[in-house]
């Protein structure tokens, strides 16, 4: 009895080191440090709205509208690469990577901490992968999100024109006749335009339960060398052409909304409060809301190699998408999401029309100098300027004209940025950049001691990034 103990122990040891022994693993990521100057106070990912200009000023302060510079390191990220046996003739893969910049995406702006971040899960996937057919389970990028700029800001353009999202999903891409890729998602239902069970009795047009049916995604994507190659990301590529379709529904609750005092007395950055109108029809039933998007993506090679060397190549980079309510894929401000509308008795959920996109040049002098340059844009439309105010503007508290969203909702935002990169060996990348960001609100801002803010924010900034890559 005590041989067969000894023999199932020594069995229970060896068999998974040999399973071990059969794995490869590979770390990744890299290390980077940004030196930032803005001209107003926004986080170090430019994903937050920049405070109106010409701000209120009160105890001689105005509120956002500073210089502001940082030194941060909370961009850095590593990751690690299982590449296990064969399945069913396919190779396994997995891979998972994290990073510490939970804050960088916070709103409202300057949120971040210079020297403290947050550990976030960003990929968490194993795969199989046959010569045609990929097969994919776990948290990865969306088929919305297979594209960026080359920019210093960490998730460059992201919330200007740029879709950001990594869902948990099943997916699977099939490739054929060489240069055709399809693919199709079922991925996790997004919380959108409000969050998790925003309780009764809150503020905002919340109260977002989620919904049994997933987030769907598909994919139809064209990718050959027909005259040459260009750099995305220091890597030769020939022409693509991509559409991706995208579909969520939505389950909203029909519960209230808290009264506080009216816009007159708000401060132009406290959007947040302000008089709330409540369900008319408390008996109504709750809604239920399609949320789509559809992408479309062009890379063209300009100038071309046909050789690893990319000096003297450029390239252009542009992509749009138009739907409603595109929080579930393009990770923007999600009480930008949505509206209530008031149809002279209740007041109903409607989710915002946006188109959004950008156009990207890139050109190598060298194998070492390269310059990239974007420009992003987003725009709500469809809504009422003065955010479906069936009473008029805000002067008149009296009548049923209250907010239709508990945020500052933007008319349109865009953003500028032109990078200098300097790689002087694959381990080692600098980058010195010039950005330009500029938000349009929908509604004018009421006058605070003998101060009216405009409706624009905008800010400049000058980045110094440095990246070692392992």
């Amino acid at each position: 009895m005590k041989k067969v103990i000894l023999l199932l122990v020594v069995l229970a040891l060896v068999v998974p080191a040999t399973a071990m022994a059969a794995a490869e693993f590979s770390l990744g990521g890299f290390i980077k440090l940004d030196t930032i100057w803005d001209s107003s106070v926004v986080n170090k990912n430019l994903v937050s709205k920049i405070y109106r200009n010409n701000g209120i000023t009160e105890n001689n302060v105005t509120t956002g509208q500073h210089g502001r510079l940082r030194m941060i390191a909370t961009g850095s990220r590593f990751n690690f690469t299982i590449k296990g046996p064969k399945l069913w003739g396919a190779q396994v893969t997995g891979f998972m990577e994290a990073d510490f910049d939970t804050a960088g995406a916070a709103t409202p702006p300057g949120a971040d901490s210079a020297d403290t971040g947050a550990f976030r899960l960003r990929h968490a996937m194993f795969r199989l992968t046959w010569p045609e057919t990929e097969l994919l389970f776990g948290q990865y990028w969306s088929f919305f999100s297979e594209f960026f700029q080359e920019t210093a800001a960490d998730g460059g353009g992201q919330y200007r024109g740029n879709s950001v999202y990594r869902p948990a999903q099943i997916r699977i891409t099939q490739k054929f006749l060489g240069v055709y890729t399809a693919g199709f998602m079922v991925g996790t239902n997004r919380l959108v335009a409000g969050g998790t069970n925003v309780a009764l009795g809150n503020a905002g047009p919340g109260n977002n339960e989620g919904s049994e049916t997933p987030h769907i995604e598909a994919k139809f994507a064209y990718e050959q060398d027909l005259y040459g190659k260009a750099a995305y990301w220091g890597v030769p590529r020939g022409l693509v052409a991509q559409v991706v379709a995208g579909w969520q529904r939505t389950y909203y609750t029909n519960n209230r909304f808290a009264v506080t005092h009216t816009f007159g007395q708000d401060d132009f950055d406290n959007f947040n409060t302000g008089v709330f109108r409540q369900f008319t029809n408390r008996s109504a039933p709750s809604q239920m809301l399609n949320h789509w998007s559809v992408q479309g993506t062009l890379f063209v090679p300009v100038i071309t190699t046909s050789s690893a060397n990319l000096a003297g190549t450029a390239s252009l980079l542009t992509q749009w998408a138009v739907g409603q309510g595109q929080g579930f894929v393009l990770g923007t401000w999600l009480t930008d999401d949505m509206y209530l509308h008031f149809n002279g008795t209740n007041w109903t959920r409607q989710l915002t029309p946006n188109f959004h996109g950008f156009v990207q040049a890139q050109y190598y002098f060298t194998n070492e100098w390269f310059l990239n340059v974007y420009w992003g844009y987003t725009r709500n439309f469809g809504v009422n300027l003065e955010r479906e105010f069936p009473g008029g503007p805000f002067s008149n508290a009296s009548v049923p004209a209250f907010y239709s969203s508990s945020n500052d909702y933007t008319k349109y935002s865009n953003q500028i940025a032109a990078t200098l990169w300097f790689r002087p060996i694959q381990a080692i990348k600098f980058g010195l950049s010039y950005a330009f960001t500029k938000d349009v609100y929908m509604q004018s801002a009421s006058t605070v001691n003998g101060s009216t803010p405009t409706r624009n924010g905008e800010d400049h900034r000058v980045e110094f990034c440095g990246f070692f890559y392992f």
